[in-house]
């Protein structure tokens, strides 16, 4: 298309100039109902973000147990305090605040690890210190994987939903807001990396497992307890985690595919989105329903039935961990859609 050349007094206009993150919601690129329907949609993500750590501090408050004494005199330097977890659980619910990440995450975990035990799967089946020091590990990557996701999610949709707050009222945000409008092909990139680290975690955990005591069901009443990675069948999470590190690679190759608009990139991105219910129904199936339901009756009552807590608590983690790489790949697609060829109109 010929260019037109500018009246005498007129400024031309510079061809192909990318918009940046804060003009493209304040110009006419954008109308004011797409920025009221972005709006709406960052504050139903953020309440379901929200939701997902509060239901998960209430599970873990009330298996916390607060009627018991939480600084007990005896306890042995190797058992969690109870008001760490107490602490922990409380601080989730009403703050939802890192804190809770570290204590559920790292410290919680450590103390099992100062143990230096074996663990025991079964009549003659006994898990090496090493080993069981490597299933801890593997533990500690999955739930950092999953948590961040929770975490951080709820962050980032709450600066996302304050940003679009002040663009509705047409004013200016402050820096740190418009942080949660751009980056949205760097944030897919990132989620989609956590997601696969999180599935080698669950691979190595299956692949130790089955070394350790064979790929078959684990005779009741035993059961393995490396949360997340809790249950009977070490093959169902050897194929779980390999299907995270699948969805998590190809996350990172449509997050790269995301900043084009042909047809190969929409391919790439398309399977990525349409393949994530199926990848969640398998996260769900090993994390909380088949893997916790499998242990059954006799298992709860070797000492530790109380994990089967874990399946409320992991129905939301794999939910938001699962959604939130998609989601930033296609929030990086309709921003090339607005940056390309006609860009600026409204997603």
């Amino acid at each position: 298309m010929a260019e037109v050349a500018p009246s005498s007094g007129s400024r031309s206009a510079p061809s192909k100039k990318r918009t940046s993150v804060w003009s493209r919601y304040t110009t006419g690129s954008v109308y004011a109902a797409e920025v009221s329907r972005r709006r709406t949609e960052a504050a139903g993500l953020l309440a379901l973000w929200s939701a997902a750590v509060v239901v998960e501090g209430l599970v873990r408050f009330v298996t916390s147990d607060a009627t018991r004494e939480l600084l007990p005199n005896n306890r042995p330097s190797t058992v969690v305090p109870p008001l760490l977890p107490f602490l922990g659980a409380l601080f989730e619910v009403v703050f939802g605040v890192w804190f809770t990440y570290i204590v559920w995450v790292f410290l919680m975990p450590a103390y099992r690890w100062r143990l230096d035990e074996p663990t025991v799967l079964g009549v003659g089946e006994v898990v090496s210190v090493a080993r069981t020091h490597g299933l801890i590990a593997t533990g500690i990557v999955t739930s950092s994987a999953f948590c961040a996701a929770l975490q951080g999610g709820q962050f980032v949709f709450g600066l996302r939903l304050l940003a679009f707050q002040a663009q509705q009222a047409v004013e200016a945000p402050p820096a740190l807001l418009t942080v949660g409008l751009g980056y949205n092909r760097l944030r897919a990139v990132f989620w989609s990396a956590l997601m696969a680290l999180g599935g080698g975690g669950t691979l190595a955990a299956g692949i130790v497992l089955t070394i350790a005591v064979g790929g078959g069901r684990l005779a009741a009443p035993f059961f393995f307890d490396f949360p997340p990675h809790v249950g009977v069948f070490p093959i169902q999470t050897i194929v779980t985690g390999g299907v995270m590190v699948a969805h998590g690679l190809l996350g990172l190759a449509a997050a790269v595919a995301a900043a084009g608009t042909g047809r190969p990139a929409r391919g790439v991105v398309s399977l990525h989105v349409h393949a994530t219910p199926l990848v969640w129904v398998v996260l769900l199936l090993n994390f909380s329903l088949v893997q916790i339901a499998a242990v059954g009756p006799a298992g709860m009552g070797v000492g530790q039935g109380r994990l089967a807590y874990a399946a409320a608590v992991h129905a939301g983690l794999t939910l938001v961990a699962t959604f939130i790489g998609p989601y930033f790949v296609v929030a990086a697609s309709r921003d090339a859609d607005e940056d390309g060829p006609g860009g600026g109109n409204p997603a």
